[in-house]
C-alpha cells in the first residue's frame, strides 16, 4: 500500500504542515502563517481545509493511505485539557499566581495546545474523503520533544549525535536529551524532569524589555542587547530566579517577587526602548551562562557531536558560542527547530513507526520546502499591475543586472524557487542590498521594514570566502548562528556589522542554492566583495511573502526599488529597464508585449 505520512506543527503558535512519501522523502513543509499572511498563525490549524485540497492534489495524488501524525500526543493533550477546565483556569489560576501574566498565559496555551490537537487532521480527512471517499485516514499522536529530536537528528549530516531539546514547554519537561546513534534516537536516561523553562525565561525578558513575546518578538532581545552591558545586580535575580542543576532548570520556590523586580527594572511598551538595553545584554548573558551549565551538567558528553532543537536554538548568539562554552565540538541546528519543524518530526516518525527507515544524509537537507511562485499569477502581474517589467531568461544576465543595481544602492525584493522552511529567508524570499554601505541599515529600517533601528541584518556569504571574514568560522547554512567578523574585514561590509562586531550570517553555496550563489558572484565580480545584505521579504508585523500579490504589495507600500519574481525584473522607475534594454536586447521579453493567458 502506497501510504503518504503528513505531520501536523499542533502548537498553538506557528502551526506547519510537512508531507513525508512511502519512500521517506520529505516533499513539502511550510508554516501556516505564509499562505494566511497572519504572523505566527496563532490557533490556526496545520491542516488549513482550503490550503489541503491542493496539497493532497499535488503530494498526495498516487497514496491509498495517508497517516496524520501530530507533535503532542493524545495522552497529554487530554490531561492538559482535564487540568485546566473552567474556573480552575479562567479564575483561580490567575489568583493563584497573583497576576503573574506570563505564568498565566503559559497555562493558556498549554489549554489551547489540547484544543488545537484534538482537531487536527480534520481538513485532511475532509479533503481526502472528497478527493478519494474510499481511501484511509490513519491517525497518530508523538511525544513532543521526540517530534523536535526526529526533525532535527534527520536533518543533519551527522551519523551519531547527541541531541538537546530546550523549549518553552513540553510533555512534562522543558529540556530533554537524546542519544541519536544508526538511525535511531533514544531517551537518555537519568536526567531530572522539570517544567522549569529556559525558553520561558527568555520569552520574561523579552516582555521585560518592553516586546511581545505572543508576536515572537525574541528577536528583538537579541539585537537590542549589544547596545548594552552587564548589570551584576540583574545578573544575580535572574540567576536566583532560574537556575541549572543536575542538568535540568529550575525555578525558585518564590519567583513572584524576583519577577516583579525584574519587571520594575524593564522597559514599558511606547518606552525609549535603550532604557531595557543593560537588561537586554544581561538577559542574554544569563541565557548563554544557563544553556552552558545545561549542557556541562547533564553529562550526556556521549558524541562531540551536538544537535540542537526546541525554540531555544533559535537563539543565534548563543549559537555561535556553544562549541566555545560546552563540551562538543560540533553543533547542528536545523533551519526550523522550533516548533513548525515538528510537522516534519512528527511525520518521519509515523513513517518510521511503519516500517521504514531514515537512513543518515551524505548532506544537509535542504531548507526550500514550501511553495513555488505561480506562474500565472506572475503572467497577471506583468499584464495588468501598471508596472514596467522585463524578464530575462538566462541566470547568468539577471544576476549579473542584479548585482550591477545593488552596487548603486538599489535595494532589491528577491524571489525564486520554494520558499524556505522556518523564520528566516536563505535567499529564495529575501530583501538584498550592498553590504559595503553603513547607511544601507537605517535605509532599510525606516523605508523598507518599518522597524527599529537596532534591529541589525544578515550577511550572506560564499561560504568559500567565510573564513576570510569571521572568526571561527564554520558552515552555517541557515543563518543559525551569529559569529565575529575579522577586525580587517568589518570596514568592506559595515551594513552587516553588528554593533558588538558580529553578524549573523548564511553561508551560500552553489549545491545548495545555485541561483544565489551565483547572483553573490556576480557582485563579488563587481566589488570584490563575496557578501551581500540579506533580510527577509516581509514588513515588521507580516510572514515573509507567500504570493506574488504579496511580494507586489510590499514593493509597492515600501522603499524597495525593484523586485525580482522568478526572472522578471519590475520596477518603479521604467527608466532602468530601458538601459537593460538597450544592452541586453535578445534575452528580453518586453513589458510593452504582454504574455498571452
Amino acid at each position: 500500500m502506497n501510504t503518504a505520512y503528513l505531520g501536523l506543527a499542533t502548537t498553538p503558535h506557528d502551526p506547519a504542515i510537512a508531507i513525508v512519501d512511502g519512500g521517506g522523502e520529505l516533499l513539502f513543509a511550510e508554516g501556516a502563517e505564509r499562505h494566511l499572511q497572519n504572523k505566527r498563525a496563532w490557533a490556526s490549524p496545520a491542516d488549513d481545509l482550503m490550503r489541503m485540497d491542493g496539497l493532497l492534489r499535488e503530494y498526495c495524488a498516487r497514496a491509498d493511505r495517508l497517516v496524520v501524525c501530530t507533535s503532542w500526543t493524545t495522552r497529554s493533550c487530554n490531561l492538559s485539557r482535564f487540568l485546566l477546565l473552567g474556573s480552575l483556569m479562567k479564575n483561580g489560576m490567575k489568583r493563584a499566581f497573583k497576576k503573574i501574566d506570563t505564568l498565566y498565559n503559559y497555562y493558556e496555551s498549554r489549554y489551547m495546545a489540547a484544543h488545537m490537537n484534538r482537531f487536527s487532521g480534520l481538513g485532511v480527512e475532509f479533503q481526502s474523503f472528497s478527493l478519494s471517499p474510499d481511501r484511509p485516514v490513519v491517525f497518530r499522536s508523538y511525544n513532543h520533544h521526540m517530534t523536535h529530536a526526529a526533525a532535527a537528528c534527520y536533518s543533519s549530516d551527522f551519523t551519531e549525535a547527541v541531541c538537546a531539546v530546550v523549549d518553552g514547554m513540553g510533555e512534562g519537561t522543558a529540556t530533554s536529551f537524546f542519544r541519536f546513534e544508526k538511525g535511531r534516537i533514544e531517551k537518555i536516561p537519568g536526567i531530572p524532569r522539570s517544567m522549569a523553562s529556559l525558553g520561558w525565561f527568555y520569552s520574561e525578558l523579552c516582555r521585560w524589555c518592553g516586546f511581545d513575546p505572543m508576536k515572537g518578538e525574541e528577536w528583538k532581545v537579541m539585537g537590542l542587547a549589544s547596545y548594552g552591558k552587564l548589570d551584576e545586580e540583574l545578573r544575580q535575580l535572574m540567576h536566583q530566579l532560574i537556575y541549572v542543576k543536575n542538568g535540568a532548570p529550575w525555578l525558585a520556590k518564590k519567583p513572584g517577587p524576583l519577577i516583579r523586580q525584574l519587571v520594575a527594572r524593564g522597559c514599558s511598551p511606547g518606552e525609549s526602548f535603550e532604557r531595557a538595553a543593560d537588561l537586554a545584554f544581561t538577559g542574554q548573558q544569563v541565557f548563554s551562562e544557563l544553556c552552558s551549565q545545561l549542557l556541562s551538567d547533564a553529562k550526556v558528553q556521549l558524541s562531540e557531536n551536538l544537535v540542537l532543537a526546541g525554540g531555544c536554538a533559535l537563539n543565534s548568539v548563543w549559537n555561535g558560542v556553544v562549541t566555545q562554552r560546552s563540551p562538543f565540538k560540533r553543533c547542528f541546528v536545523y533551519s526550523a527547530p522550533a516548533d513548525d519543524g515538528n510537522a516534519i518530526g512528527a511525520a518521519l516518525l509515523g513513517f518510521l513507526e511503519n516500517g521504514g527507515t531514515v537512513a543518515p544524509r551524505a548532506r544537509v537537507r535542504t531548507p526550500y520546502l514550501g511553495s513555488s511562485v505561480d506562474a500565472r499569477q506572475l503572467q497577471r502581474a506583468r499584464r495588468y499591475s501598471g508596472l514596467a517589467s522585463v524578464e530575462l531568461s538566462d541566470d547568468g544576465q539577471l544576476c549579473g543586472f542584479i548585482a550591477e543595481q545593488l552596487t548603486r544602492g538599489r535595494l532589491v525584493g528577491w524571489m525564486h524557487g520554494r520558499a524556505e522552511f522556518g523564520p528566516r529567508a536563505l535567499g529564495n524570499r529575501s530583501i538584498l542590498a550592498d553590504p559595503r554601505s553603513g547607511e544601507v541599515k537605517d535605509r532599510l529600517n525606516n523605508e523598507v521594514k518599518f522597524r527599529e533601528q537596532f534591529r541589525p541584518f544578515a550577511p550572506a556569504i560564499l561560504h568559500e570566502f567565510g573564513n576570510d571574514y569571521f572568526h571561527d568560522y564554520c558552515e552555517t547554512p541557515y543563518m543559525e548562528r551569529a559569529l565575529r567578523v575579522k577586525e580587517q574585514a568589518r570596514g568592506r561590509i559595515p551594513g552587516v556589522v553588528h554593533v558588538d562586531g558580529t553578524g549573523r550570517l548564511q553561508s551560500v553555496t552553489k549545491d545548495m542554492n545555485p541561483k544565489f550563489h551565483l547572483l553573490i558572484s556576480k557582485f563579488m565580480e563587481l566589488t570584490g566583495v563575496p557578501v551581500v545584505l540579506n533580510t527577509s521579504f516581509n514588513v515588521m508585523g507580516k510572514p515573509i511573502v507567500h504570493g506574488v500579490t504579496d511580494a507586489l504589495a510590499v514593493f509597492m507600500t515600501s522603499g524597495l526599488d525593484l523586485v525580482v519574481i522568478e526572472n522578471v525584473v519590475f520596477a518603479k522607475d521604467p527608466a532602468v529597464l530601458e538601459g537593460l534594454s538597450f544592452r541586453n536586447r535578445a534575452a528580453l521579453v518586453e513589458h510593452a508585449e504582454p504574455a498571452s493567458t
